[in-house]
């Protein structure tokens, strides 16, 4: 049986030209990238040098270079990297996007790239980090490359949605309500393709525990509390007000205690100690 990051970065590969058709007119992907990108926006700037993890189709990190700041974007998947190439060049900001195949589990041997303490701060985007199996080498690669007091801004699976149970068990299919709650299960990458990839799942507290005592948490939220996961997309076509609805529950909840720590996904932000 092939290696878990080699399956993935074969699945992720076979999706990547229609990847972004998929997730471009998603409104659940949407609802994240706005907050991710206040969030982006907000942490760096002209002239800072980031790092992203698991860059995929470079969406993130054209978004980032467009507004000045430089990119050293990587991502295990061939084909992902291809589309971000593609993506960068047309938009004219290729010189700003440095791209490297490499797992996220092997960040450290940017070090002989760059040097210690090289980057203002890193971000991943839509869970790269759970596919990753060995958290505690990403953490220490990122230590090694971020300069004290830098941020990493992550958003993640989380491993308790409320909405996902819910949906699950009114339908009567009980595994799949509660498939994430052991920690790990096969997860798809396209509701088009076979391809499934080993997927691990956290809650916040739980994933920040990976990366002490480097870094300390700054803060956390829920990603898609009231709101459904990307692939129950459909339901904002069938019920455009209960979205509506959802989406504004979603800013007043999802950083409250307790709630906070649920969601589809999370989005937690760390410094470097």
């Amino acid at each position: 049986m092939a290696d878990p990051r080699t399956r993935t970065a074969a699945a992720f590969s076979a999706v990547a030209p229609r990847y972004d058709s998929e997730t471009e007119t998603n409104p659940a992907v949407a609802h994240v990238r706005r907050l991710v990108y206040r969030r982006l926006g907000a942490l760096w700037h002209t002239g800072d040098h980031v790092l992203e993890i698991g860059c995929g189709t470079g969406v993130e990190a054209a978004a980032l270079a467009r507004t000045g700041v430089r990119v050293t974007a990587m991502d295990i998947a061939p084909g992902m990297l291809a589309q971000a190439e593609v993506r960068c060049r047309d938009q004219g900001i290729g010189e700003r996007v440095t791209l490297h195949r490499l797992g996220a589990a092997d960040l450290s041997s940017l070090l002989s790239h760059y040097g210690p303490g090289a980057f203002a701060g890193a971000y991943s985007s839509f869970g790269p980090l759970n596919c990753e199996p060995d958290l505690v080498a990403v953490a220490e690669g990122l230590a090694a490359l971020i300069r004290p007091k830098g941020r990493v801004l992550i958003s993640a699976i989380n491993r308790y949605h409320p909405f996902e149970f819910a949906w699950y068990a009114v339908h009567g299919e009980w595994r799949r309500a509660i498939r994430r709650w052991g920690g790990m299960a096969q997860g798809t990458v396209s509701p088009a393709l076979p391809d499934r990839v080993t997927t691990y799942y956290y809650t916040p507290r739980a994933f920040a525990r990976h990366f002490q005592p480097a870094f300390r948490v700054v803060g956390y939220r829920a990603l898609l509390l009231a709101l459904p996961p990307p692939y129950l997309a459909h339901l904002h076509g069938r019920f455009p007000r209960c979205w509506r609805l959802a989406e504004k529950l979603d800013g007043v909840l999802a950083g409250l205690p307790i709630l906070r720590g649920l969601g589809d996904h999370f989005l937690i932000e760390l410094e470097r100690q």
